[in-house]
């Protein structure tokens, strides 16, 4: 990791041992990415921990939609960690390959299902111009509801806050793989 010093399971505080093992419970026994990265400041971590299985499994919108905002903000970002990770559980929660594919090469997809162009519609304006049109808007709510629209937002706030740590600190790929994204828009 860039600028960071490796974080060893068995070099941990007693502080960190404790929040990395309630992650690790709840994520998998994975001690790579964003989650090392937050454990240097337990409290942090913990906390976002929290937020993130909120985000992840217990939102108002359904699973492909979740996916397909980590997807859309992890691209807009350019982060491979988040990609990389995101792109198989995108599919695997129903998400088109064409779709997944459009976004990895920085095009807009054609989607089939309104609510897949909405959520698009909706992350791209609030990442790129940082204010969504009320047209848009108001067709997420019709959409979505009201709730569904927070949890828009929040998930691609979360994964904002995760894309930068990361972009900050560039955590190797999972077996170190392949960087997955080329930079730059289209």
């Amino acid at each position: 990791m860039a600028g960071l010093t490796s974080l060893k399971k068995d070099a941990l505080t007693a502080e960190q041992a404790r929040v990395a093992e309630i992650i690790y419970a709840d994520r998998g026994n994975n001690f790579d990415g964003p989650n090392t990265i937050l454990l240097r400041v337990p409290e942090l971590a913990e906390r976002c921990n929290k937020l993130g299985i909120y985000l992840r499994d217990g939102t108002s919108l359904p699973k492909p939609l979740s996916e397909l905002t980590i997807l859309i903000t992890a691209r807009l970002w350019n982060v491979q960690f988040e990609w990389f990770v995101h792109e198989i559980l995108g599919e695997k929660a129903g998400l088109d390959s064409e779709v997944v594919k459009a976004i990895r090469e920085n095009r807009r997809p054609h989607f089939d299902q309104e609510d897949q162009k909405i959520v698009y519609d909706y992350v791209v304006e609030l990442q790129h111009r940082r204010k969504v049109p009320t047209d848009i808007h108001n067709r997420a709510v019709e959409l979505l509801g009201e709730d569904g629209v927070v949890d828009l937002v929040a998930i691609a706030g979360y994964y904002t806050m995760v894309a930068i740590t990361c972009n900050a600190f560039q955590p190797a790929l999972p077996g170190n793989a392949e960087p997955p994204l080329k930079f730059g828009r289209k």
